[in-house]
Formats: C-alpha cells, sequence, structure tokens
C-alpha cells in the first residue's frame, strides 16, 4: 500500500476491535518502512481517543484476527445455523469429520474432561501466538495476553500463579 507514496514512512494502521465503541483494544500497525515517529503519533491518536493501542507488524489478518482465526477454526461448531430462520441442524461434514477422526484416533488420545477440550482449543493458537513473536509480527505474550483480555473479553487471569500458556519454558 505505501509504494505509491512519496514519503513511506507516514504509514502506520490502526484496527479497531469490533464492536468499537465498547472495546478499548486497538492494534498499531507498522510496516517495513514506518517511522518511530508515525508510531508515536497513532499511539497519541489513540490516547487522545481512549483507546488502548498494542503494536504489531503487519502480517495478514494482523496479530489478533490470526489467532483469533486459529481458536475458531479449531472451534468449528457442530451444528449448522440457517441464516433465515436461525433454526439449528447437525452439520453433516462436521459429523463426517468427527466420524473420520475418531475411527483414525488411536485409543489413547481422547477428549475425556473440560481441560482437555481448552487444551484442543488453546494449544494451536498459542501456537500461532509464539509463531507471532517468533516473526517478529509482536514483541512478547503478554501483549497477546492483554489483546485477548480487552479485546475478547478473556478473563483477567493470574498467570504467575496459574498454568503459564503462553509463555516458553527454559
Amino acid at each position: 500500500m505505501s509504494s505509491v507514496l512519496r514519503d513511506r514512512t507516514k504509514v502506520v494502521g490502526i484496527h479497531f476491535f469490533n464492536p468499537a465503541n465498547l472495546i478499548r483494544m486497538v492494534e498499531v500497525i507498522y510496516g517495513s518502512y514506518t517511522s518511530s515517529q508515525a508510531v508515536a503519533t497513532a499511539f497519541e491518536a489513540c490516547n487522545a481517543i481512549k483507546k488502548l493501542p498494542v503494536l504489531v507488524g503487519n502480517c495478514p489478518a494482523f496479530v489478533f484476527n490470526r489467532l483469533l482465526g486459529v481458536y475458531l477454526n479449531q472451534n468449528k461448531g457442530y451444528y449448522k445455523y440457517d441464516r433465515k430462520t436461525h433454526k439449528k441442524e447437525v452439520d453433516m461434514e462436521m459429523e463426517k469429520l468427527i466420524e473420520e477422526f475418531s475411527r483414525r484416533a488411536r485409543p489413547n488420545i481422547q477428549i475425556l474432561n473440560d481441560l482437555d477440550a481448552i487444551n484442543f482449543l488453546l494449544y494451536p493458537m498459542v501456537n500461532e501466538g509464539l509463531l507471532c513473536i517468533e516473526e517478529g509480527i509482536i514483541d512478547h505474550e503478554n501483549l497477546i495476553d492483554i489483546m485477548f483480555i480487552l479485546g475478547l473479553g478473556w478473563p483477567d487471569i493470574n498467570w504467575k500463579t496459574n498454568e503459564v500458556w503462553a509463555t516458553p519454558r527454559h
């Protein structure tokens, strides 16, 4: 997008979360040519409108939606909903997928309790978040936590006293 501009250093993005009037969280997106002055100006603009900015690099869907997409893909619903009537019916595609996975699964790999389900849903998203850190798209796993607490309304968990999901262990 910045290739047509005379001064690429001034290009910075602000990704508002939906609904923007309720969610304070925004991603400030920098590109490969973005200056620190442009980033500082974006942060000042966010502060002026009482938004909490998190700095992220440019990638498809930005960081929050990239991770949310992984979560939603893991959490594909068992039901289909008719857009007009809003009635639910069993999603036969999902039913076939479940049957196929069940048929091929080893007996010792099962989702037996709530923790297993949480692990199944969250570990792929955590892995994607760590990949974002490795790629230099976001600086620290705590910023991802902040985005999910303030952007999606996840519980504010004290990660120091509970299991730490996204912190690499050495």
